[in-house]
């Protein structure tokens, strides 16, 4: 099968494990990379689905702004996800802004090469699971920004992204975009990792967070 420009191959990207290699090489065949130094914004809410986008590397945020202008962060996909994936099912407008991260890399997939996709029974059934997932996290986003408090909706986050028994749980590049994902303000959300580290809840360094009582912050979600 051959290399992807650049580099990159299709081979992490779980959504394609175990398909047909004449699938994969259509697929491959087709990607149009976007350009590494091209705009952080991949799409716009409004704009005509016209393609499916391969995270290869970084973080692809999916966003709203408020009638105020704040920007509200529903949430994110992660390398090895596909994005877009609803226009596989029915063409219709984007339902949100996809920004990029700076370090974000990202292959498109046209309309036109979308054929041999909707004809793979395989392919599709796994469509259909990842937009399921999707509904289910925006639920969850729903039911955080809404019915919870901050200091609530802070710990079940952390609590959410941690990998099994791993305590050390990685943030965003920056306080605002973890402020846009809970819907508050940048210095609201410091003072609560701030005192969440001055109860000993929490350790704060360079690239995450440590969670040192993870029981504590399960109460905190419980007691909401």
């Amino acid at each position: 099968m051959p290399a992807l420009v650049n580099g990159r191959t299709l081979c992490n990207i779980p959504i394609l494990a175990d398909l047909p290699e004449s699938l994969l090489a259509h697929i491959e065949r087709h990607l149009a990379p976007w350009p590494e130094h091209g705009n952080r914004l991949l799409f716009f809410k409004g704009d005509p689905g016209d393609f499916v986008a391969f995270v290869h590397c970084g973080r692809v945020y999916k966003t709203l702004h408020e009638p105020g202008g704040r920007e509200l962060i529903l949430g994110h996909s992660l390398p090895g996800e596909l994005i877009g994936e609803n226009t596989l099912v029915r063409a219709h407008r984007r339902s949100f802004t996809a920004q990029l991260s700076p370090d974000c890399r990202v292959s498109l997939l046209h309309r036109q090469y979308f054929a041999p996709l909707l004809a793979n029974a395989d392919f599709m059934e796994r469509i259909h699971e990842q937009l399921c997932r999707h509904v289910h996290q925006l639920s969850d986003f729903v039911e955080s920004t809404c019915l919870y408090r901050l200091e609530a909706r802070l710990a079940r986050h952390l609590l959410n992204r941690m990998q099994g028994n791993d305590l050390e749980v990685r943030l965003p590049e920056s306080q605002s975009i973890l402020a846009a994902m809970l819907n508050v303000s940048r210095p609201r959300l410091n003072s609560s990792l701030q005192k969440m580290q001055r109860d000993g809840l929490i350790r704060l360094h360079a690239h995450g967070v440590t969670i040192e009582k993870p029981e504590q912050l399960r109460t905190i979600v419980n007691a909401n």
